[in-house]
């Protein structure tokens, strides 16, 4: 009974850690088939009050506009943050940048 619970916990949380938050700029919908310009795992350790370094978007797109900024929180994240008991939490960032 108590791996029974422990299971379903496990694949509760699994189950409720995907997360993802899309900002747009430029863009009013999400447009099928893109592929992110930047794709890079960001490091926040403590909780979420250190990050392990600022993001510049210019640079992520190069010159062009930034047409979505896109964060998610994978099953890997919920693995590192349940690991290290919330200490440290990588979350994925997606830039896409304006099609020419």
């Amino acid at each position: 009974m108590k791996l029974t619970s422990l299971l379903l916990t496990f694949v509760f949380f699994l189950s409720i850690s995907c997360q993802t938050e899309r900002f747009y700029l430029k863009q009013e919908e999400e447009k099928p088939g893109r592929v992110p310009t930047y794709s890079a795992y960001r490091h926040f350790l403590l909780w979420g009050l250190a990050q392990s370094e600022d993001l510049n978007i210019k640079d992520a797109c190069k010159g062009k506009a930034v047409s979505y900024i896109e964060t998610k929180y994978t099953i890997l994240s919920f693995l590192a943050f349940a690991l290290t008991y919330t200490l440290y939490v990588p979350k994925l960032t997606n830039v896409y940048c304006e099609l020419e």
